[in-house]
Order: structure tokens, then C-alpha cells, then sequence
């Protein structure tokens, strides 16, 4: 009985209130995709993919310049000023809102070409869709940096519950074509922007708010941006390209199988987010930080390389499965992914030490050579290898981003090579 009680009170604290909302955004996003990729095909999938890669370059510029420093700031403000920071920070994000889908039109009138195979109905509805999106996420990140969790796990229930519903009704009646997938993904956000806007209640526009929180956000907003460009770029930039030199088939190929290891990201944020404090406290302290990372790099490869075993051992029949037969010959696809995924297991102990020693500019630094080397190299290899060498240039930009890492750690004093190293086999017993 007392676990019981135990067990709901963590639920319903406000950081098992964020784990839920997390979960609920990530299982909906997985769920989604799957029902797409085996309702529309490869090619209509690959489509809808590249919608979902433009909204999520745009919510990395947002959360760089917007919410991500509202993180920051709204916390450390006064009461009276929080809610007019708050007020002044929406109609802005209502401002860059309207400037998107203007530019989106301008795009459209002077470089139809850039558009080919979208026509002018669907890009109106992808155009909407990403303004909704990105107003929804924002109310949602207000809700939870206010330890207003409990409401943002009702919006983004409320959104994903009803877009999963439609897209589930349309897919039996069979009515569910591009177009229509992604004017549900788009309308379902309506509700919870209402109610959020509600929650919020915005007050009048002031000017001198507005000039409040540019002045906030010039300080931190164009370091934060382009950071945040450079990883997304470092991250993004072969898959975005292989779209648009290999089709979308291609990319709804790679894309599937990404959502496949979805469930590895999911639970390598959860282990960063457990083991940054438990570093944090052992800063201080070279040696004891550096074997408190061994031992979780040690158990993370424990933990993780049975998972990825699985997913090389049932790729074939787990990316039929999960898109249909139109994804039969990409099984390759899950293979490279594998082997990447290996070494973002054993880069993760090396980000949590460049964060906790404060080692920031070399962190920025290695997403700087790792776009670099995307950038040179994409044309050659998807020229020679087409999605084959997406995967070679992934698995490179991972394996450059890693060494750059490991040799500031050893400039830097913290790996001794000969005795101490974040891959030696000698067992830590972690805190």
C-alpha cells in the first residue's frame, strides 16, 4: 500500500508530470509515423517526412531564440514582470508565426520550382500545420516552465489523443491521403491552443514589453541560435539531402527506421538526465568524475547493445512491419543506423563531461567540424553510394564529432591514456 501511494505521488509530481507529457509527445510522435508510413506508401510517407523536417528546424530556431530563453529568464523575473514578460514573448512568437507563413507564400510566388511535386493546396495545409505546431509547443513550454505541468499534459493529451483518433478514422474509411494526414496532424493542435491561450490569458500588447524582452534575448538569443543551427545541420543536413537527391522514398525509408530507434533516444535522455547530477557533483574531481563515467558508459553498452542486437538481427522483418511491403529493401537502412547508434552510446559519457566541466566552446565546436564535414562531403557520397552513403556520412560526422571530443578531453588533462580512460575495462562501481 505504501508503494502504491509512493508510486502515485511521483506520478503526480510535477517532474513525473514532465516524464508523462515527454512520454505522451514521443509515444503519439512514434504511433503517428507508423500509421503513416503503412497507410500512405514510401513516397507519400517521404513527403509528409519532409513536412515534419521543416517544423522541426523551425522549432529548433524557436526554442533557440524564444523558449529555450524563456527557460532561463522567466523563473529569476519578478511576479509583475513575469506576466508581462510572458504577454510581450506570445505576440512575438504570434509576429514570427505570421513572418513564416508570409515568407512561405513569397517562397512559393518566386521559386516555384524549389516546390516541385507539392502542389499549391498542400503546401497551404503543410504551411498552417507547421504554424499551429509551433504555437502549440511554445503555450506548452510556458505551462511547463510556469510548474504548470499537470495542464500541459492535458493540452499535448488533448492534441495527440484527437489527431491519432481522426488519423485512425480516416485510415478504416479509407480517405487518409497526404493532404488529408496532414490537415489532421494540423487541426487537432486547435483545441489545446484555445484552452492554452485561455490558461495563459494574454493581456493587451504593450510596447515596452516588447522592447523588455528583445532586450532579454539579444544578451543569449544569437549564441543560443546558432548553436542550435550548427546541431540540427550536423544532424540533419545528410538526411534532409538525401530527399532531395534521392526521392521520397528514400527518405521515408530512413526516416521510419530513425522512428524504430526512437525508443533508444528516449532512454539515452533519460540516462543523461540522471547521470548530469550525479557528474555535477563529482566535478570537482577529475579522477572520480572520469570513473563515474566509465562505469556508465560500461553499463549504458550492457544495457543498450542487446536492443540494437535485436534491431539489426529483425531488421527486415520489424521495417515490413512497420511501413509494409514498400520498405522490404531497405533493411540496410537499420543496419547503418545500428552502427551509429553505437557511437552515440559511447559519445554520451563525453557530452555529460564537456557539460559538467564547463568545456562549452569545444562542445560547440565539434558540432561546428561535424556540419563542416556533412556540408563537404554529402554531394560525393550520396553521388557514388545514394542512401547507402547517408549512412557512411552519418556514421563519419558521429565518429569526427567523438575524436574531436576525446583529444580536448585529453588536452584538457582529463583522459590519461596509459591509466585512466573512459574505455577501460577495469570495473567502477558508480554512486
Amino acid at each position: 500500500m505504501m508503494m502504491t501511494q509512493r508510486i502515485k505521488q511521483e506520478l503526480l509530481s510535477e517532474k513525473g508530470l514532465v516524464l508523462t507529457d515527454q512520454v505522451i509527445v514521443s509515444g503519439s510522435a512514434f504511433a503517428t509515423n507508423m500509421l503513416l508510413a503503412q497507410a500512405l506508401g514510401a513516397s507519400a510517407y517521404g513527403r509528409f517526412s519532409a513536412v515534419v523536417l521543416c517544423q522541426l528546424f523551425l522549432l529548433s530556431i524557436q526554442q533557440a531564440a524564444g523558449s529555450g530563453i524563456y527557460q532561463v529568464i522567466w523563473p529569476a523575473l519578478a511576479a509583475p514582470l513575469q506576466k508581462r514578460y510572458t504577454d510581450s514573448l506570445l505576440y512575438g512568437q504570434l509576429g514570427w508565426l505570421s513572418s513564416l507563413l508570409l515568407g512561405s507564400w513569397a517562397m512559393y510566388q518566386l521559386m516555384p520550382a524549389f516546390f516541385a511535386g507539392y502542389e499549391a493546396s498542400l503546401l497551404l495545409a503543410a504551411s498552417l500545420s507547421t504554424g499551429l505546431y509551433l504555437l502549440q509547443d511554445f503555450l506548452r513550454k510556458c505551462l511547463l516552465v510556469q510548474r504548470r505541468a499537470d495542464r500541459a499534459v492535458l493540452l499535448d493529451g488533448l492534441t495527440n489523443a484527437g489527431q491519432l483518433l481522426l488519423l485512425l478514422l480516416f485510415r478504416m474509411q479509407g480517405a487518409l491521403s497526404l493532404q488529408a494526414a496532414i490537415w489532421i496532424v494540423g487541426l487537432t493542435f486547435l483545441p489545446s491552443i484555445g484552452l492554452g491561450l485561455f490558461w495563459l490569458k494574454p493581456g493587451r500588447y504593450r510596447r515596452a514589453d516588447r522592447f523588455m524582452a528583445w532586450r532579454l534575448h539579444r544578451q543569449q538569443g544569437g549564441w543560443m541560435l546558432l548553436s542550435a543551427l550548427t546541431q540540427w545541420l550536423a544532424g540533419n543536413f545528410l538526411i534532409v539531402a538525401a530527399g532531395w537527391w534521392l526521392g521520397a522514398a528514400a527518405l521515408g525509408a530512413l526516416r521510419l527506421a530513425q522512428y524504430i530507434f526512437g525508443l533508444l533516444n528516449v532512454l539515452l535522455q533519460a540516462l543523461e538526465s540522471y547521470v548530469v547530477p550525479r557528474a555535477a557533483k563529482v566535478a570537482n574531481s577529475p579522477t572520480d568524475l572520469v570513473a563515474y563515467l566509465r562505469s556508465v558508459l560500461v553499463k549504458s553498452l550492457l544495457g543498450l547493445l542487446p536492443l540494437l542486437l535485436i534491431l539489426t538481427l529483425g531488421a527486415e522483418p520489424l521495417l515490413t512491419f512497420a511501413g509494409g511491403a514498400d520498405y522490404h529493401d531497405f533493411a540496410y537502412v537499420m543496419y547503418g543506423l545500428t552502427a551509429v547508434y553505437v557511437l552515440v552510446i559511447c559519445s554520451y559519457p563525453i557530452r555529460i563531461l564537456l557539460r559538467v566541466r564547463q568545456l562549452n566552446k569545444h562542445y560547440f565546436a565539434g558540432y561546428v567540424l561535424a556540419t563542416v564535414v556533412s556540408l563537404a562531403t554529402a554531394s560525393w557520397l550520396i553521388g557514388h553510394f545514394e542512401l547507402k552513403g547517408v549512412l557512411v556520412g552519418l556514421f563519419l560526422t558521429q565518429a569526427i564529432l567523438l575524436i574531436y571530443w576525446l583529444l580536448v578531453l585529453q588536452h584538457n588533462g582529463l583522459l590519461q591514456w596509459k591509466s585512466s580512460t573512459l574505455f577501460s575495462a577495469r570495473p567502477i562501481r558508480p554512486e
